[in-house]
């Protein structure tokens, strides 16, 4: 560290080798209709000719918190999406390349929770996508603010208010792929598969003690009487524009066919129905 802040005659490195860095946005396979029905739903980005770079890539996610029946919920309202809540929405996810399935596992919810709480650190927030840890309590109150930090992102705050939500998850949080290979990759299909499922998971609310208490009492589980209902589901990929010299490099390694390797970590999860006996295998 010294000798770096002491060298004050080193060069200036003038890297410019991309000329531009465009972003491209794909909506559902099937459009929007079934967005929250409990079926598995798409987003393919066809074979082109593009050096798409996914590693950067994010999922545009919006939707409203609404009751069961399609009413608008009570502006004060103690209820929240759960850490990482987005991806509880979902039972399994995919990661296409070309024909060819890469990634894939269940639970998507607790999988990429305890991927995102291996890999980042304590005091990151992800406030764009609903990551946000609780801390110090594990109750819906003033000393947790990493609950009521949710709960603000979709709490209208204003009589009659709508509970709108907006988000930009990034897909390196969800797929080791795209954590791992940060490179582009060019003229080949991308398709990614997300499951729906109902909301159970996704959100946490208070008891019914909150009105005469006051305050925010311990966290139960929400229902069937808040539904979260997606309006918007699209991915955001990035397709990057090469200057020339690292095109006529790039194409001589698409001209020669040269292997190239891609490494990441696969995520695997997976459950099973265990027996009511005391061993088993």
């Amino acid at each position: 560290m010294t000798e770096e802040i002491l060298t004050i005659k080193e060069g200036c490195v003038n890297d410019d080798s991309i000329e531009s860095y465009q972003y491209i946005e794909k909506d559902m396979d099937q459009g929007t209709g079934s967005l929250n029905n409990q079926t598995e739903l798409t987003i393919t980005f066809q074979n082109q000719d593009a050096w798409l770079f996914p590693s950067d890539s994010y999922l545009t996610i919006e939707g409203v918190l609404r009751t069961a029946d399609g009413a608008n919920i009570a502006n004060n309202a103690a209820i929240a999406f759960v850490n990482n809540g987005l991806m509880y929405l979902f039972s399994n996810v995919k990661y296409f390349l070309g024909t060819l399935q890469i990634e894939y596992f269940e639970n998507a919810g607790v999988t990429t929770s305890i991927h995102n709480y291996l890999t980042k650190s304590q005091i990151y927030m992800g406030g764009n996508w609903f990551w946000s840890p609780d801390r110090e309590t594990a109750v819906a109150n003033a000393s947790n603010i990493a609950w009521r930090t949710r709960n603000l992102l979709v709490n209208p705050q204003a009589p009659g208010g709508v509970w709108n939500f907006s988000a930009t998850l990034p897909l390196s949080t969800v797929f080791s792929f795209c954590n791992d290979y940060r490179k582009v990759i060019y003229g080949m299909q991308h398709k990614i598969s997300l499951t729906r499922m109902n909301n159970t998971r996704a959100l946490l609310r208070t008891n019914a003690a909150v009105a005469a208490s006051g305050i925010y009492p311990a966290l139960d589980a929400i229902t069937n009487n808040v539904v979260v209902n997606i309006t918007t589901l699209k991915w955001v990929m990035p397709s990057v524009t090469r200057s020339l010299d690292k095109q006529l490099e790039l194409l001589e390694v698409i001209k020669n066919k040269e292997t190239v390797t891609l490494a990441f970590l696969n995520n695997r999860s997976e459950s099973i129905n265990v027996p009511q006996a005391t061993i088993f295998n």
